[in-house]
Parts: C-alpha cells; structure tokens; sequence
C-alpha cells in the first residue's frame, strides 16, 4: 500500500489543524448546558466538561484518571461500576433517563437525570458517553407535589371520616321505630344521595294518645341540608306538643326558621295528627309531594290538599284538613327523591309507577310496603347515579293479619 507523502510543513499544519479541531470540540463540549463526562472500558474519567464541574462542584483534576471508587461512596460506586459493566457487556445505551441523587464537595444534594450510551472507537477502545442534565428542581416540586398529595388525601380521609360520624348522628336522631300505640303500625326509611342527607321523618308521640307524623325534603343536599334539616326537626318536633293544629305547628316552626336562616335554605314539610281510637288524621302540608292513602280494598288516591308554601322563606300560615281512616288503611308519606329517580336512560320513576306499585303491592305490612317501594325504586335506577335523598314512611291503622 502506497502511503501519500507529505512535507514536513505539511504534516506540521495537517497537526496544527487537528489540535485545532480538539480544542474546538473541547471548547464545545465545556459550553454545553448539560453535563458530559466520558469514561473508559476500566471505568476511569477520560473527560468532564465544566458544566458537570459546576453541578458537583469539584474541579476537573477531581476526576480526570479516577474511578467512581475514587469519588463516590462504596455502595454507590458498586452500583455504578455494576451499571457500567453490564452496558460494556450489552452494548445498550440506557434509553431512559436515570435518576439518581448527588451530594457535592460541599454536602448538597442534588438530582441528575442521565442518559448513557456504550461506544466502540475505530480504535477498538470501548468508552461510555454520559450526558446529562440536573432536576434537582423538579425532583423537589414532584416531591412537595406528592407531599401535598399526600396531605390532600389525609385531609379527605379525615373529613370523611367526620361526615360518617355526622351521618351516623343524624341516622340516631331519626326514630328507630315507631311508636307502640294501640291499633297503629308504622316503618319509615332514608337513604341519603351524598354523604349527608336533608331528608327526614319523624313520629311525634303527642297529648291525649294522638301521634304526630311528619316527613320533609330541605332544599339542597350535603351539610347545609342536613343542619337545617336537624334545626327543623327538633323546633317543629318541640313546638307539636303546644301547637292548637298541625297547620298551627307548622306556622310556628316557619317562624322560627325564617329567624336563623342566614343560608336561605327552605325546606317542604307535611305534617299530621293522627288519632289512633277514631281513626282520623288531621294535616297541613307546606309544599311537599302528597301523601298517598290506601284502602284496605286497595284503593289509592292522594291526599291533594297542597300548600304552595314552603318554610324558611317568609311568614306564611298554613290551611289545615281532616280525613278519615278505616282500618287497614295505610298512610304513604314519601318525598321527591322517590318519583324522580332516574334511570340510566335519564327517565324518571314518576308519579305513574309509583301508584301502580301501591296500588299493585299485597303485603300491607308498613315494614313490607317500605321495602318494596325501596326495592322497586332502586332496581329501576340500577346503575344511574342517586339523584335525590330518598325518604319513605308508611302507616296503618287496625291492620288485619
């Protein structure tokens, strides 16, 4: 092989321009804005720009010959004389980025994220080519983000927690059953559309033998409702006794809660006296759905008499009605969360279904007839979302087994 000659000027200047070369790839490596350090098949530093200088804080002669035994902790210099091996072996770079902490001359820590690549020269030599860049930033956002995540999370376990206390309260202050009372049988349910719910029920034990019986829906839902819905129970529940009528009562407990009303909440109500040994009930309904009446033959029909008027929103006086029951007719008392389920198709349970059901039911036990209106409203909204609190009471009087 014919080797072209050259000149010593010309193997002068052809020198001349390599290390001129050299000291522009140099000059370009150290203005990186990334670190860059080279090591060879032996694990020692061949090159390290100034801006991995900078970043560790340790001059050039630091590493220059050395191996990470030399720089580093004995557990992280295994580790990455283990790394650097089996890349030496595969022949891969390191396709993602490898996230390690740092501690510089001066004991900061500090984050780098690097990516790696084995290369052969023409040589035959085997180096390792490390670029990288510090994220010590971002390693501390992520973590303070995963802090406060973390803080967020404890935060809502303890309000949930709160709520399920709270809810557990307000179930204790609905009757757990209805009161013994000769020739009377009632059962009532709520199931609450959120953690809270602004629905309730209750059975009043009153003078002279007579009961009390009252269902109401609180506009809104969750805590708001549901102290308003505990405010409204307890003054109309303390009132009854002393009231002249139910539509009296109700008069009375409108007045007090449009006196602490600072939320503008309202809330419909129905509220009836019931006398066990005549059979009639007595009743006022301040806006809410009307309650239905069955006859022992079957019979249903609402008790239509409805006041537009809600409580909590002005002072108001409510008319007062008489019906009267034969025995073994029942008393349904339920509130909107009942007719307007929805199903998955967003249709509505409706008035339609719900009497054809009350209609159509043979176990007149109240317990009974709660569970079938329960029972047919949740299997017509299988899968949808609750919409509403859902509330149901029922009453009758000298049921025949």
């Amino acid at each position: 092989m014919n080797l072209p000659t050259q000149t010593p000027a010309e193997a002068t200047a052809r020198i001349a321009e390599l290390e001129r070369r050299c000291e522009m790839l140099e000059t370009v490596i150290n203005e990186l804005p990334v670190t860059v350090w080279v090591k060879d098949a032996a694990g020692r530093y061949l090159v390290v720009n100034n801006f991995h200088c900078q970043i560790v804080d340790r001059p050039r002669e630091d590493f220059i010959g050395k191996t990470s035994f030399d720089l580093f902790p004995l557990t992280d210099a295994l580790r990455f004389a283990e790394r650097d091996r089996k890349m030496m072996e595969s022949g891969l770079a390191m396709e993602t980025e490898d996230e390690h902490n740092n501690v510089d001359a001066h004991g900061r820590e500090f984050w780098m994220a690097a990516r790696r690549f084995p290369l052969t020269l023409p040589s035959g030599e085997r180096i390792i080519l490390n670029v990288g860049r510090e994220i010590t930033e971002r390693h501390n956002a992520e973590v303070r983000q995963k802090e406060l995540h973390e803080q967020l999370e404890q935060a809502h376990a303890k309000i949930n927690t709160e709520l399920s206390v709270a809810l557990a309260m307000q179930v204790a202050i609905l009757p757990a059953g209805f009161p013994t009372m000769l020739g009377c049988l009632g059962a009532a349910r709520m199931m609450a559309a959120t953690t809270m719910g602004g629905d309730f029920y209750d059975f009043i034990p009153l003078p002279d033998g007579k009961i009390g019986l009252v269902i109401a829906d609180v506009s809104g839902k969750g805590v708001p409702a549901a102290f308003f819905m505990a405010v409204t129970r307890t003054t109309l529940r303390h009132l009854a006794a002393s009231a002249s009528g139910p539509g009296h009562c109700l008069q009375l407990t409108n007045d007090v809660l449009c006196a602490q009303n600072p939320l503008e909440l309202f809330v419909t109500v129905f509220y009836a006296v019931f006398c066990p040994v005549t059979g009639q009930l007595t009743y006022a309904n301040a806006g809410h759905n009307p309650p239905y009446l069955r006859s022992a033959e079957g019979r249903v029909k609402p008790l239509d008499a409805v006041s537009d008027l809600v409580l909590g929103m002005g002072p108001e006086t409510f008319q007062q009605h008489t019906e009267q029951l034969g025995p073994g007719d029942l008393l349904i008392l339920y509130t909107d969360g009942v007719t307007e389920s929805f199903d998955t198709a967003a249709q509505p349970y409706g008035e339609a279904r719900l009497l054809e059901l009350l209609t159509q039911q043979e176990k007149t036990h109240p317990e009974q007839f709660v569970e079938a209106i329960f029972s047919s409203v949740n299997g017509f909204a299988v899968g949808a979302p609750q919409a509403d609190d859902i509330t149901v009471a029922v009453m009758a009087w000298q049921l025949t087994p």
